[in-house]
């Protein structure tokens, strides 16, 4: 069979699978971003304290095992590997159980509350506790599919770990010869299950280990450059794995003037592809790159048509910076509660705007508007 025969198959039986990925909760997003893919390298960008572990967790691991699990009829296994480099096993459960408790329960808590430290640690009620260990088989059952990584942290062990793992889950060949030492060259790896997607996730890059080069240790922007356009791009079109990297913007974005209104101001603020902080040259190996926004923290009164003014620092806006198979530009508001760890598609600026005066309509802001307190003070069953 020709290159050219195998990818017309290829086409041929994706046109006819009903699920050729695992489709994205963020709808509205969905023409440009249809969802996690196999064999695609991802990356997130904001300025420090936006959000964007927050949502690449998000992204990448709660919403395709949401929907694999409200979805059985799709035929795809997901194994996401969260390389964390800057929190613990411990904080990873913890902000999950927040999640868990705002979204299943209703019951909204602060990191400190939930902790037991703090001058609200009285919210941690005999029924919270209930509720908790109430979603004690979730998190067990998370925990199995999720494989959380605190241990390595340089591009060559990140490597490494995920090769070991394909032995395991796959086959390798050289010239069409099954290879059996774990050690020995190949050129070709075949997984045994195509319909697994294996998600290696790095949160975040500014944070990995250096490693020598030759006979020299390796600058940081020199180390992001090669596990970026060596290792990743390696287990994406090698190992067939897709990637997740989180970057921050560079620090000169946060130091713009922004004392003046208007949208040029705004621009030099959001996220972009020349202000990722430390390299540069990590978007060139993307398929697809996203930027998140808080024009909060520049007391920006309106951005894209939604009142920051109300929504304040719940407003997020969340954009595609690059993609290698739609037009980049595609944008969304996004409500981000930074406290549960929670995001939820805004609906359109327009649609949450008086039709008449065209001004922000009370009534349709008043769901998303911050409430009093940290959260409920009374719990009952």
């Amino acid at each position: 069979m020709t290159k050219y025969q195998e990818v017309v198959e290829g086409i041929e039986a994706r046109r006819k699978n009903t699920y050729n990925c695992i489709p994205t909760h963020f709808e509205r997003l969905s023409p440009y971003f249809p969802g996690i893919e196999r064999k695609t390298y991802y990356l997130a960008t904001a300025s420090s304290g936006v959000g964007k572990s927050k949502f690449s967790r998000e992204a990448a691991i709660y919403g395709p095992l949401k929907f694999l699990e409200e979805h059985p009829e799709c035929d795809f296994t997901y194994h996401p590997f969260y390389i964390s480099l800057e929190e613990t096993e411990e904080q990873f459960v913890l902000n999950g159980i927040l999640s868990r408790l705002a979204l299943e329960d209703g019951i909204e808590l602060d990191m400190m509350t939930l902790k037991g430290v703090g001058v609200n640690r009285h919210k941690l009620t005999d029924y919270v506790m209930e509720r908790i260990r109430a979603h004690q088989a979730y998190f067990e059952d998370l925990m199995k599919k999720v494989t959380f990584v605190d241990t390595v942290r340089n591009p060559t062990g990140i490597y490494y770990l995920m090769r070991e793992y394909a032995w395991k889950v796959g086959k390798f060949y050289k010239k069409g010869v099954h290879v059996t030492d774990p050690k020995g060259s190949w050129d070709t790896y075949i997984p045994d299950n195509p319909k697994e997607i294996v998600m290696v996730i790095v949160d975040h890059l500014s944070l990995l280990a250096t490693e020598k080069k030759e006979d020299r240790m390796m600058s940081l922007t020199e180390t992001m450059d090669y596990f970026s356009n060596h290792y990743a791009i390696h287990m994406r079109n090698k190992l067939h794995m897709s990637v997740w990297v989180v970057q921050q913007q560079s620090a000169d974005k946060e130091r713009v003037e922004h004392t003046f209104k208007g949208v040029k101001i705004e621009e030099k603020l959001e996220p972009s592809l020349d202000g990722l902080g430390d390299s540069k040259k990590t978007q060139r190996d993307v398929d697809y790159a996203f930027g998140l926004f808080a024009p909060n923290r520049y007391d920006i009164p309106t951005h894209r048509g939604y009142s920051v003014t109300l929504l304040q620092d719940r407003y997020r806006s969340l954009s595609i910076l690059k993609s290698r198979e739609a037009p980049p530009g595609a944008r969304i508001g996004l409500y981000f509660r930074g406290d549960l760890n929670t995001f939820e598609e805004l609906p359109p600026a327009k649609e949450m705007n008086d039709l008449m005066s065209g001004e922000p309509d009370p009534d349709k802001y008043r769901p998303y508007l911050p409430k009093k307190g940290l959260g409920k003070t009374t719990f009952s069953p």
